[in-house]
C-alpha cells in the first residue's frame, strides 16, 4: 500500500507576504526515535520543567529572571487531513513572575504523517515566522532534522533569528538531553 501525505500549503509563502530568513538550511543530528518527538507533542507536563527558561539564541546560557509561561492544547486535522496534527501553544514571557505585556505570542506546529516533516507558525503582533522541521531516521535512535524559515517581511531581523534561534539552541540542545535525564 502506498502513503501519501498531501503537505498544507503556506499561502502567505507563495503570496511573497513571507520571505526566506538565515539564508542557509540548519542540519543536526538528534539522539532520539521520530515516535518521541511526536509524543512530546502530547505530553503538556513536560513543557514548564523544560521549555520554561528563557535562554540566549542557540545557546544553553539562560537569561536570568526571564522565564517562558505555555498554554498547551493539541487537535487532529480536519476532515480529508486526517493525517494532521496540531500542537497549539500559547506563549508569553514573565519577569521575575511578572508577565510582560505585549509578550504573547501563538505557535501553532502542524504535524504531516507519522512527525517527518513538522512546521511551526508563530504569530505575534509583528507578523509570522513558519519554521520547517524535517526528521530523517539514520537509525532506530538517531534522526537527522534540518530546520529552514520564513519571516513577514517586515520583521525584525534580530527578532526572527530570536525566535529561531531560542528553538533550534534551545529546544534541541536542552530537551533531547533533559527529557533522558528527567527519566532517572
Amino acid at each position: 500500500m502506498d502513503v501519501f501525505h498531501r503537505i498544507p500549503r503556506v499561502p502567505e509563502i507563495e503570496s511573497g507576504e513571507l520571505v526566506r530568513r538565515g539564508g542557509r538550511v540548519v542540519t543536526t543530528t538528534v539522539n532520539m526515535n521520530l515516535r518521541e518527538f511526536a509524543e512530546n507533542s502530547t505530553d503538556f507536563q513536560h513543557f514548564e520543567p523544560l521549555h520554561g527558561q528563557m535562554c540566549l539564541p542557540f545557546s544553553l546560557l539562560p537569561i536570568p529572571g526571564i522565564t517562558i509561561n505555555h498554554d498547551a492544547d493539541w487537535k487532529r486535522g480536519e476532515e480529508g487531513w486526517d493525517h494532521i496534527a496540531y500542537f497549539i501553544n500559547l506563549a508569553s514571557l514573565s519577569f521575575l513572575n511578572h508577565e510582560i505585556q505585549g509578550s504573547s505570542a501563538k505557535a501553532v506546529i502542524t504535524y504531516v504523517g507519522p512527525g517527518g516533516l513538522v512546521f511551526f507558525t508563530f504569530t505575534t503582533p509583528l507578523g509570522k515566522i513558519v519554521l520547517f522541521q524535517t526528521h530523517t531516521p539514520v537509525d532506530e535512535m538517531r534522526l537527522k532534522v534540518q530546520f529552514m524559515w520564513y519571516a513577514s517581511v517586515n520583521y525584525p531581523t534580530m527578532l526572527v533569528e530570536y525566535i529561531v534561534g531560542n528553538w533550534i539552541g534551545f529546544i534541541f540542545l536542552i530537551s533531547f538531553h533533559l527529557d533522558i535525564s528527567v527519566l532517572f
